[in-house]
């Protein structure tokens, strides 16, 4: 998934202004969490929208509410788009696709075109004012294994726990 200097990079490009206290207060449950993290703050939620205008309509002016809810729904969006991607290999192989143009109406329709570009079409497609480089090295993989490692961890201390209590 983009990593944090990625999405306060998408947003300083859309809006001007990085949101990397939102970004921050999003992914935090990933520190108890792991990879499941995404079970909160990750959902469209009324709690969680009224949560954020609020604070943000406080910490910088009206209106700043709504950009912020903005600014969380593009950070899921984001995180799913590239979730799905990473897991469309074991089920499409190379022969995905990895390039996605959205057009949204005022009333609605919805326009998308997929395709499969190499590497260094992607690179002409794009000006480098539109590249944003995730040089984050987490994949599914890796965040699995951590998540499994944290668990891991977790299981052992709470073994020796028991056996202290055992011992007592």
């Amino acid at each position: 998934m983009p990593n944090h200097k990625t999405h306060c990079a998408i947003s300083k490009k859309r809006t001007g202004y990085d949101f990397s206290e939102l970004h921050t207060w999003i992914d935090e449950p990933y520190k108890r969490l792991g990879k499941n993290h995404r079970t909160e703050r990750h959902t469209l939620v009324d709690s969680d929208i009224r949560k954020i205008r609020y604070y943000w309509n406080n910490k910088k002016g009206e209106g700043w509410g709504d950009k912020a809810v903005i600014e969380w729904l593009f950070h899921i969006s984001l995180d799913n788009l590239d979730t799905a991607f990473k897991m469309s290999k074991k089920s499409y192989g190379e022969n995905r696709f990895n390039y996605y143009k959205f057009g949204l109406t005022e009333s609605g329709y919805l326009f998308i075109n997929f395709n499969k570009l190499k590497d260094y079409e992607l690179k002409e497609t794009f000006s480098g004012e539109d590249t944003i480089f995730d040089d984050s090295d987490e994949s599914l993989f890796d965040l699995d294994l951590i998540s499994i490692a944290k668990d891991v961890k977790k299981f052992v201390k709470g073994i020796g726990k028991t056996f202290d209590d055992i011992l007592r």
